[in-house]
């Protein structure tokens, strides 16, 4: 009797086995469909936003062409929002020693940069003798569910120079989570920073 309530035990355990490794298998597939689709609902995204830029650029050139405008319109961004700041009225100093390890500051910015929008990211900044590297980091790390890493930044510089408004305008593609960065990535010297800024900008023609 023991005997056959073990093997009973045993082929049920062997059956759960069975049944797991097809429920893992299962949640593996899914996992990838879930991954395909937010892939492809992303792409559906971003060829919105082009449609949308395309149609509003047809319209303009309808009204050209039938004399309701007499002009060519003219590309206008306005800041619409301040999304966030930091470093306000504050001179924030990094530095890096020669032959030390870089130095940037991680913003994230999780919900306040949204999917589909266009921001423009600025602030102050002022170097010291920063060698080593092409230019000082200002810009953003962005993380694109089922696509590339992207690197958006300015062309800030390096060397020495005094206080100056850096910024870079990003539109933020569907599925990218952005974090902001600044400081010395490469090289050393001393960067000061101070107000910096993110705003949501609109574009229009006008």
């Amino acid at each position: 009797m023991v005997k056959i309530v073990l093997m009973v035990v045993v082929l049920a355990m062997a059956t759960v086995a069975d049944e797991a490794d097809e429920l893992y298998e299962r949640n593996k597939e899914l996992r990838r469909d879930v991954a395909a689709l937010r892939t492809e609902v992303n792409a559906l995204a971003d060829e919105c936003v082009r449609l949308e830029k395309t149609a509003e650029t047809l319209t303009l050139t309808a009204e050209l062409m039938d004399g309701r405008r007499r002009t060519l319109p003219k590309l206008v961004e306005d800041i619409v929002e301040t999304v966030a700041e930091f470093e306000t009225g504050v001179e924030r100093a990094i530095v890096v020693p020669e032959g030390g390890k870089r130095s940037v500051v991680h913003r994230w910015l999780g919900d306040k940069v949204k999917p589909g929008s266009k921001y423009r990211f600025e602030c102050m900044m002022k170097a010291a003798d920063v060698k080593g590297c092409e230019h000082i980091k200002f810009g953003g790390f962005v993380g694109v569910t089922g696509g590339s890493t992207q690197w958006p930044s300015s062309s800030v510089g390096a060397g020495t120079f005094d206080w100056r408004k850096v910024s870079f305008d990003y539109l933020v593609p569907a599925g990218g989570r952005f974090t902001l960065l600044y400081g010395i990535e490469s090289g050393y010297g001393k960067v000061w920073v101070k107000d910096v800024k993110v705003f949501r900008i609109s574009e229009s023609f006008r």
